[in-house]
């Protein structure tokens, strides 16, 4: 039995979107780890009197107060991504899910 153009093409359409939902999966993974990382930093930083910032092969003594300002700014940014992340999730798993109802109904 051969399968028509068009319900092929929504297939790979699936297939494309489902790929595409895995690599924002690990996007979303990598950044919520940095989250984690920048958390344990900034809990660290508040302990502890001399703070250092490493740029490129450089470990530079910073004042606290100044690597917490770029850690959090770090960290907002990483949320902001993270929330672009969920939504672009989002609107592939609904267009999935619209593709998954029409390959159904066309078999039917």
């Amino acid at each position: 039995m051969t399968l028509n153009k068009a319900l092929e093409n929504k297939i790979k359409k699936l297939q494309i979107n489902e790929q595409n939902l895995q690599n924002y999966l690990v996007q979303r993974q990598q950044l919520q780890n940095e989250l984690i990382e920048i958390d344990s930093a900034l809990s660290e930083i508040s302990q502890s009197n001399d703070s250092y910032y490493i740029i490129g092969n450089l470990m530079v003594k910073k004042a606290p107060d100044e690597i917490k300002e770029i850690l959090s700014k770090k960290r907002s940014n990483i949320k902001i991504r993270i929330d672009a992340i969920r939504k672009n999730e989002d609107v592939i798993k609904k267009e999935s899910q619209r593709l998954q109802e029409e390959i159904i109904k066309s078999n039917a």
